[in-house]
């Protein structure tokens, strides 16, 4: 047996759920979108959060956060359609699409009103969600994401998948390229934290395996690349965005880590200076994806209560 088809066996699965929220999983049906949505819903009858994961993450990158945050609020955690366990229809996956899934989301759950909080692609979804339905978001905290960017990833490797990710046929040739090189598939990682290496056996094990299988998964690398593809052509179409986050009256506070190398800090400072009600919080130290590095940090951060 070859080494990629020992590979394929071990990667090309059904995602794993977090043994200590297996008990909150469940498959949510969407009709008008079409869609099945796997997501924890830890279902009691408190104030309801909404986590949203960002591009090519899932719901499980909630896992340190959602322990404590249950404590207080009934928290609901999808996997974004394309994305993790949910339904990978084939279809272009836009900021509009993702917007009206949600929407969708909480008129099943019979939720008027939510705090949102949203990770870098499900920040900037949350973001254009609020602006076009500020009724429907209570509170907005937006990690390491918003509709406001003003500078790109940092390092040469970011911005060379960056490039990629909207090189059409280039893109998914070095994506499939991955497959059988598990640990190539495991650096593309790196860039997101400040130090992968530091963080817990546990989790670098975690995200190792995570990111094999969706290296191996042919509809999330077709929804990936639709994403990053059709994102950056609705960016284009709405030139309108500074006025109307200028006039959002939704109580917004902004996290991001200082260390971020996707998003770099600058963007958050740009953020204020458009959206001079948001709060900012600023964490040293930490990447952009401060629930997994940083959850202690993260939830004082947050400081729900």
């Amino acid at each position: 047996m070859t080494t990629a088809m020992t590979d394929e066996t071990r990667f090309r699965r059904h995602m794993a759920l977090v043994p200590e929220l297996a008990g909150f999983a469940r498959t949510i049906s969407l009709p008008k979108t079409g869609v099945r949505l796997h997501a924890y819903d830890t279902g009691e009858a408190k104030p309801p959060l909404l986590l949203v994961h960002g591009l090519a993450d899932e719901s499980d990158s909630w896992r340190h956060v959602i322990p404590t945050l249950v404590r207080t609020h009934r928290v609901i955690a999808p996997d974004l359609p394309g994305f993790g366990r949910s339904d990978k229809p084939r279809r272009a996956y836009t900021i509009d699409f993702f917007r009206d899934t949600l929407l969708e989301l909480l008129d099943v759950l019979g939720f008027d009103g939510v705090i949102y909080v949203g990770n870098s692609l499900g920040a900037m979804i949350g973001h254009w969600l609020t602006i076009s339905t500020p009724a429907r978001v209570r509170r907005l905290i937006l990690v390491d994401g918003s509709l406001v960017i003003t500078q790109r990833p940092t390092t040469l490797r970011g911005k060379w998948q960056a490039a990629l990710g909207l090189a059409p046929i280039l893109g998914e040739r070095w994506y499939n390229s991955l497959r059988g090189r598990p640990d190539a598939a495991y650096a593309t990682l790196a860039a997101y934290y400040a130090d992968m290496s530091a963080l817990p056996q546990t989790d670098r094990d975690f995200l190792y395996q995570r990111v094999n299988e969706r290296v191996w998964d042919d509809q999330q690398r077709d929804a990936y690349f639709s994403t990053r593809r059709n994102t950056t052509a609705w960016f284009l179409a709405h030139g309108d965005l500074a006025a109307r986050i200028t006039a959002l009256t939704t109580p917004t506070h902004v996290i991001w880590g200082e260390a971020d190398r996707i998003l770099d800090i600058s963007n958050a400072r740009d953020f204020i200076k458009i959206q001079p009600s948001a709060n900012l919080t600023v964490l040293p130290g930490v990447g952009h994806l401060p629930q997994q590095e940083a959850p202690e940090a993260f939830l004082a951060a947050l400081a729900l209560g």
